[in-house]
């Protein structure tokens, strides 16, 4: 959503609610999962931000993918947290947890925390595990993820030279695309066949398209390998 529509919705709230509680916190989701990863423009954001803190709103980010969007952006982290009072880093996407995740914020709020968490059933001595395997890949993630998309544009410039083929970026997307393939491609045969080069990626659909995704698992095998793989797999699957 936009600024100018979250304030239509707050002003339909003071005016058509009847017991009228009043709008304590605004969530925003950056990136947007449900719209294959694309991102809010960081003005539109600055602007959500400013309104809200003129209305007294607290701003929470669920920024389980603020890795991604960060890389994608060129935008820091630390710049996107500045416009909102909580941000939420999920531990195990894209960071190796099992489960897990950070909540950021004010030292008041944070140091509630525990007992808050305590009270719903949960515990912090618990997470100490996801802890430890997201602080692991956590260093350097950055760096990787810049080389992630390095890569991916070498590997994408090269297959774009394929008849039939075409990758591209989605409007203001991040680290999903959008794929073409050759006619008559089947599917079953070009998933078995990647699987022999162990690379995962989706088959087309019945229209010969597929969404595919980058990230640092890019970096387990070099450039030349990926294509030619991608390459024999398409042939294979005529």
């Amino acid at each position: 959503f936009t600024a100018d529509e979250l304030k239509k919705g707050i002003e339909n709230l003071d005016n058509e609610e009847v017991f009228k509680s009043g709008v304590g916190c605004v969530s925003i989701e950056n990136l947007v999962r449900r719209t294959d990863g694309r991102m809010i423009p960081i003005d539109e954001i600055k602007k959500i931000s400013e309104y809200c803190r003129s209305k007294n709103i607290k701003l929470h980010l669920d920024g389980a993918r603020i890795y991604m969007a960060s890389a994608w952006s060129g935008i820091s982290i630390k710049e996107y947290a500045s416009y909102f009072d909580t941000i939420y880093i999920s531990l195990y996407k894209y960071l190796g947890a099992s489960g897990g995740a950070i909540l950021c914020g004010e030292r008041s709020l944070i140091e509630k925390m525990p007992h808050m968490i305590k009270i719903h059933g949960g515990n912090m001595f618990g997470n100490w595990l996801n802890a430890a395997m997201a602080s692991y890949k956590l260093e350097g993630i950055e760096e990787r993820l810049q080389e992630a998309i390095k890569r991916s544009k070498e590997i994408f410039a090269s297959l774009n030279q394929i008849q039939g083929i075409k990758i591209s970026p989605l409007d203001g997307g991040t680290n999903i695309y959008n794929m073409k393939f050759p006619a008559g491609i089947q599917d079953q045969k070009f998933g078995e066949s990647l699987n022999k080069y162990f690379i995962g990626m989706r088959s087309p659909n019945e229209n010969g398209e597929a969404k595919i995704s980058v990230n640092e698992t890019l970096l387990y095998h070099e450039p030349k390998y990926i294509i030619d793989a991608i390459k024999d797999s398409i042939n294979k699957a005529k």
